[in-house]
């Protein structure tokens, strides 16, 4: 059943739901929220939860003007004696509130993005204010973004604000946002997958790192950017999308560790077993669907299955895929190269390495954790739940031998950071020569494989130990900041 945040004309109505602690689902459908259940009423209920909230209907607009939580998207009328005419009435006089209410602060944000705009930062000031924003409707990049926060604070040179919502009640809209940057006035901004920057004075200094294809990315629209605009890109492939548009001030940044948080705990024992912690790819068809945009072409179960198939036999044996190769496995499966790149190929590499592991006579204890593994029946046994970010990750590769790794287009991934640093021997699937391949591989300091009997080899024999103090000393959060510094630094000194 899907939930919504709600405005209850019955205040025991409120908090019957509000006490199921039901929860709404975000724009990414991992992402779960606390329902926030709104109600009417003379007086306010004692010791309610809190999220049942007394918003008396006159106090409505004063109250949604302000508030940082979530405007109600629902009305409830249960336990109430009132007409159909009565109940439109009432319906239209609500939703001529909420719309005052969303003008109103759009009135306000505009008030606030004219004073950010004028606002000259002083780069004389003892320490200069660092601003990344975040959202809690993520899963990787609001960590990414308190670990690039957290690595300008160590420091002590800088004044850090990292915004994101402080509950599960709270929106991160507009004007929150807004509001925030004209309040603390940074010199210097930062933010991921978005550039954010036609509102900031022109002396502020906006670092942007994309990590993903948005419609920024691959649009044909120019990109708006600054001169004070700097642009890191994960891939190449994102770095070229946006030199073709234009862009300057561009460089490659690979994923980054925290080794504050990620490291070698010698209170826990190694066991002789694997790991894998990720999600699953079987129901991610996202990127396929954004990368075809309008011309959405449905793959019937028949075609999946025939296309897996072929490509298993490729995994299996020889492990790379060759583009003239998948050119002619879409033409035998009438079916668009994007269906390969961005969902059959991927799904192969991390799915199926799992899929066909636990058929192998392997003299190692398996744990699966992540989303969406519970869906194989055969992988249930092995399926141990959802981490959370950060130190439970961690933990878990710190008691393995082994943590697989796998991707068709880049090697030195987030996990791969995080077990290496963990001191967990990352086994990393070698896509080197894939014609997707994004990135270098860092072959010497990683135990590759290039296809399924590679690995089997790998864990037929004695364990492998193999964690490179080189990968965690390059792909360090500090190193990254250290580059930002560098850039404000030798700009800031050009023009004196």
């Amino acid at each position: 059943m899907q939930y919504f945040d709600t405005y209850f004309l019955d205040a025991n109505e409120a908090l019957k739901e509000a006490k199921k602690n039901n929860k709404i689902i975000g724009q990414n459908p991992r992402i779960k929220f606390d329902q926030i259940c709104y109600y009417n009423a003379q007086e306010e209920l004692e010791n309610a939860p809190s999220n049942c909230i007394f918003v008396p209907f006159e106090n409505v607009y004063n109250y949604f003007v302000t508030t940082k939580n979530r405007r109600p998207t629902k009305l409830n009328y249960d336990n109430i004696e009132i007409s159909q005419e009565e109940r439109k009435e009432f319906t239209n006089a609500f939703t001529s509130v909420l719309t005052q209410v969303e003008q109103e602060r759009e009135a306000l944000t505009e008030i606030y993005k004219k004073q950010i705009q004028e606002y000259k930062p002083d780069f004389n000031d003892e320490k200069l204010r660092v601003f990344i924003p975040a959202n809690k409707a993520t899963t990787v990049m609001q960590h990414i973004s308190k670990n690039i926060a957290k690595a300008f604070e160590q420091t002590g040179k800088y004044e850090v604000c990292y915004l994101i919502q402080e509950d599960d009640m709270q929106a991160m809209d507009y004007l929150i946002y807004y509001h925030k940057i004209d309040e603390f006035k940074p010199h210097i901004t930062f933010n991921i997958n978005h550039t954010y920057n036609s509102f900031l004075h022109k002396d502020v200094f906006n670092f942007v790192w994309f990590q993903d294809t948005m419609e920024i990315v691959t649009n044909k629209e120019p990109l708006n950017q600054r001169k004070r605009d700097y642009i890191y890109c994960l891939i190449p492939g994102i770095k070229y999308a946006l030199e073709k548009k234009g862009a300057k001030n561009i460089s490659l940044q690979n994923f980054c560790i925290d080794t504050s948080i990620y490291k070698k705990r010698e209170e826990i024992k190694k066991e002789k077993k694997i790991v894998f912690i990720g999600g699953s790819y079987k129901d991610n068809l996202t990127p396929y669907l954004n990368s075809i945009g309008e011309n959405k072409e449905l793959i019937s179960d028949r075609r999946r299955e025939e296309i897996l198939k072929d490509l298993l036999d490729i995994y299996k044996n020889r492990g790379t895929f060759y583009l003239e190769e998948i050119k002619f496995l879409a033409k035998k499966h009438k079916c668009p190269i994007a269906y390969f790149n961005n969902y059959a190929i991927p799904l192969i590499v991390r799915d199926f390495t799992l899929l066909e592991l636990v058929k192998e006579n392997i003299d190692y204890e398996l744990e699966i954790y992540g989303w969406g593994w519970e869906e194989y029946e055969e992988l249930k046994p092995y399926y141990k739940g959802v981490l959370n970010y950060g130190e439970e990750i961690s933990k878990v590769y710190n008691s393995a031998t082994y943590a697989i790794v796998t991707h068709p287009s880049y090697t030195i991934q987030q996990r791969t950071l995080e077990s290496v640093a963990s001191h967990c021997t990352p086994l990393v699937y070698d896509c080197s020569e894939n014609y997707i391949c994004e990135e270098e591989s860092y072959k010497e300091e990683l135990i590759l494989f290039k296809n399924l009997k590679e690995l089997f080899k790998i864990l037929k024999e004695e364990p492998k130990v193999k964690v490179s103090e080189k990968l965690i000393e390059e792909f360090s959060y500090v190193n990254l900041v250290k580059k930002i510094e560098k850039t404000v630094l030798e700009e800031i000194h050009a023009e004196k």
